[in-house]
């Protein structure tokens, strides 16, 4: 049985100006190394043997903080951990994009699952390459312990599929950043289980 600790990246600047990052590499905020330094704090005693990570920045170095504190190495980087690639509109709000692109924007929303933004990737392509990349590990590490440092499209998409969600379903749910989601997954059976939700107890 393998236990996943799904973490979701500390706060960036653009985080908090609900600005698109997806494979743009933006670091993290003061307050983004504050919330990773208390997340590091809480996996404490959980007994983790492995940190993997996204390979962009808000990811590693959150990571970094908590295997800090953990007193361990990140194990390794990852890029199919990382955020939908959101091609052109990288950097833009959802309300820009909406007003300069509305013809795209408006076909692209029409169906987010299998219409890939333009230059970049759909929801379905990102779900399929981190789900094969959270199984692997699974696969790897058949009774360990593991934290994953990735962002919140990764993390909805896995919660979701255990739920058996849409993926227009899966847009529902809400991760926040350093958040920490539990899942245990018996690579033999096939079986999922989620422990943990969106835990922000240690943000507080």
């Amino acid at each position: 049985m393998t236990t996943f600790y799904l973490i979701r990246h500390g706060q960036t600047e653009w985080n908090r100006e609900r600005r698109i990052q997806g494979h743009l590499d933006v670091k993290l905020s003061e307050e983004g190394r504050e919330q990773a330094l208390r997340a590091g704090q809480a996996l404490q005693g959980e007994g983790i043997e492995y940190i993997y990570s996204s390979d962009l920045s808000r990811a590693l170095e959150t990571a970094t903080i908590i295997a800090q504190e953990l007193e361990m190495p990140v194990a390794g980087t990852l890029c199919d951990l990382r955020e939908i690639n959101f091609g052109d509109w990288e950097g833009m709000s959802i309300e820009q994009i909406a007003a300069e692109e509305p013809e795209a924007f408006a076909e692209w929303r029409e169906d987010t699952v299998n219409r890939p933004v333009p230059g970049g990737e759909s929801f379905g392509m990102m779900a399929k390459r981190v789900l094969k990349c959270i199984i692997d590990l699974g696969k790897k590490h058949p009774e360990n312990k593991v934290a994953v440092v990735t962002h919140g499209g990764p993390i909805v998409y896995t919660l979701g599929w255990i739920m058996k969600l849409t993926l227009e379903e899966q847009l529902q749910i809400k991760i926040a950043n350093c958040s920490i989601s539990i899942v245990e997954y018996d690579p033999q059976a096939g079986e999922w289980e989620i422990l943990k939700l969106n835990d922000t107890s240690h943000l507080d």
